[in-house]
């Protein structure tokens, strides 16, 4: 249960720096009002997938293996676009004007919020392994 809730702090960073991406543009909100539920979907969208994986493998993912888990959530952030719209953000991110704004948003925010996740879970159970072995000890 403790890879769900990272999955679900790993939305949230990732409709977080959406967000700030999309106030800090310049664009009007005419213009880029919808684009953070796009984002809210395809985070609804990734933690379903991510959870239904995650508890089908979760034998077999163990450790280290854990960390990798979290490439394939971002992944799965990516082909959620595909249930809604007709291609992923970030293989449409050289684009150019409103659009290509979005899709690097989108890409963006995903890439960002899985790579501090994925550090932190790191350093997270890297302290948990030093503070188990000097128990044991």
């Amino acid at each position: 249960m403790k890879m769900i809730a990272w999955f679900i702090l790993q939305g949230v960073f990732t409709i977080s720096i959406f967000t700030l991406y999309v106030a800090n543009s310049g664009y009007s909100g005419g213009e880029v009002g919808m684009a953070p539920t796009a984002v809210i979907f395809a985070v609804f969208i990734q933690l379903l997938f991510s959870v239904a994986f995650f508890l089908l493998l979760k034998k077999f993912l163990t450790g280290s293996k854990r960390m990798v888990f979290f490439i394939f959530n971002m992944l799965f952030y990516e082909l959620a676009y595909l249930f809604f719209s007709n291609n992923m953000p970030i293989l449409k991110i050289s684009e150019t004007g409103l659009i290509g704004f979005f899709n690097k948003g989108y890409s963006l925010s995903s890439v960002l919020s899985g790579l501090f996740i994925m550090i932190v879970f790191f350093v997270v159970n890297l302290w948990r392994d030093r503070h188990n072995a000097n128990k044991i000890s």
